[in-house]
């Protein structure tokens, strides 16, 4: 803004009527911004806002380039007449698209309306040129996973994405990039920032609450994720519970405050052959990179990510082209698409189908096996040793023992070590598996644990599905 180069923060303050005084601590810090109730809150927002001007002795309208400003700089838990605030697209709850301004029935404020364009079909695909998916369903999750970002509040349990390289050689496939890309296309305004991934649920509750300080920041990319040191699998209890949670209530770190608002967040990660748990994996949905032909990263990242900012709104035009065809069509659901969100499986499934896109969510099943590599091996060494055992329990340092005569999970329980050390690891590992029943050639596979004082037992239960018992 012409008078404030910078926003830091917003602070009530002042008592003209009908009107709430915003204090805006920037430079100079004598700046204030004055907007309406919001009850007196209607289609033109930039009617309403104003900011004091100490050269002018008097408040100044702003244009609308600097009233967008405003809004990406003041926290929308300022401005409680706004929910949320739209670059482009947004729907009502009849998929149809609002116009820009304010919209009071879905207190949304769109900042400026995005036609949708049959012409801007393949922009998308074309600004993915240089990276080399595994097959098409890892492009076409990127779809999908845009148009869940786009109609917003419709979906109701959000899915997080995760892009794959492989794990030897996914550094040179350009998996931030990408993120990133995806991050400017949804967020527009705000930095493309990426996040280290904290194991530690106290640590990750700390980082977003700084997050959910941040303006109107709505995708979060953790770069890089890993198990944590001396862990299995990939996994952190509180941050699955929040990619499907409805509302997010986090506390401020340092400070009273208490953050309450519906989840719009979307979490992005990106990981080189992850190991994971099933609840964790099943929560995404995920996108695999290989490296490109020769072994060339694409384009550097910079540029990219301008590229992606230039062509955002042929992208969003795309994207709401498709939802244009998918409602001429009768606004088909898919019956085909599964998820654990199924409700969101339908739903985007459907306008991916009726666009000619029929691979939403293809690899989900490979990629929750390949994710799971781990465990499903664990659980071919647990059958065999519940034959050898004829059903009968067993200790985690006789499947250990079990696991190196077999060769199995090396990396996991190297023979290097010693029998012994590996038992309190194999404790922990084995009360996992028993969270995470497994099929395997038509039979579910269930670790039960007997908990003792001095030492756990196991044993195994098999049963046969429907349709296998005679296999």
């Amino acid at each position: 803004m012409k008078d404030s180069h910078r926003v830091f923060r917003a602070e009530p303050g002042g008592t003209a009527p009908g009107k709430r005084i915003l204090l805006l601590v920037g430079t100079p810090p004598h700046v204030r911004l004055r907007m309406a109730a919001p009850a007196e809150l209607r289609h033109d927002l930039a009617n309403y806002i104003d900011v004091y001007s100490e050269r002018l002795k008097g408040y100044i309208s702003l244009p609308m380039e600097e009233t967008l400003s405003v809004l990406h700089s003041v926290h929308l838990s300022r401005l409680p007449a706004i929910t949320r605030v739209a670059n482009g697209v947004a729907y009502n709850g009849d998929y149809i698209q609002l116009s820009a301004g304010y919209d009071p029935a879905t207190r949304t404020y769109v900042t400026h309306r995005v036609q949708a364009d049959a012409q801007a079909v393949g922009a998308f695909r074309q600004l993915c040129r240089g990276f080399k998916f595994k097959d098409e369903a890892s492009f076409v999750n990127l779809l999908g996973f845009l148009l869940i970002a786009m109609l917003g509040p419709l979906i109701v349990r959000a899915p997080g994405l995760m892009i794959m390289g492989d794990l030897l050689v996914g550094t040179t496939a350009g998996k931030t990039t990408l993120a990133l890309m995806l991050k400017v296309i949804i967020d527009a305004f705000c930095a493309p920032r990426i996040y280290t991934f904290p194991h530690d649920e106290k640590e990750y509750v700390k980082l977003l609450g700084g997050i959910l300080s941040e303006p109107n920041e709505r995708v979060v990319v953790f770069d890089n994720v890993k198990p944590k040191n001396g862990n299995s699998y990939l996994e952190n209890q509180t941050f699955e519970q929040q990619i499907g949670a409805r509302v997010l209530n986090v506390r401020v770190l340092g400070t009273s405050h208490q953050i309450a608002r519906i989840n719009d967040l979307l979490f992005v990660c990106t990981a080189n052959g992850p190991s994971m748990a099933i609840d964790f994996a099943n929560r995404f949905i995920h996108s695999h990179l290989e490296v490109p032909d020769g072994g060339v990263r694409p384009e550097p990242m910079i540029d990219k990510v301008k590229e992606a900012e230039e062509q955002r709104e042929r992208v969003l035009a795309e994207l709401a082209y498709m939802v244009q065809v998918w409602k001429e069509k009768g606004a088909p659901l898919s019956t085909k698409c599964k998820h654990r969100d199924q409700a969101m499986a339908s739903l985007i499934g459907g306008i991916m189908e009726a666009n000619g896109y029929d691979a939403f969510l293809a690899n989900h099943s490979s990629a929750l096996a390949g994710a799971t590599g781990p465990l499903v091996e664990t659980y071919y060494t647990l059958a065999s040793l519940n034959m050898a055992k004829k059903g009968g329990t067993f200790t985690a340092l006789e499947w250990v023992n079990h696991v190196r005569d077999n060769k199995a999970l090396k990396q996991h329980f190297p023979a290097t070590v010693s029998l012994h050390s590996q038992r309190a690891r194999a404790n922990t590992f084995l009360q996992h598996v028993a969270q995470n029943p497994v099929v395997l050639d038509g039979i579910r596979y269930t670790l039960t644990v007997i908990k003792n004082k001095r030492n756990n037992n196991y044993f195994v239960t098999e049963e046969a599905l429907p349709g296998h018992e005679a296999e």
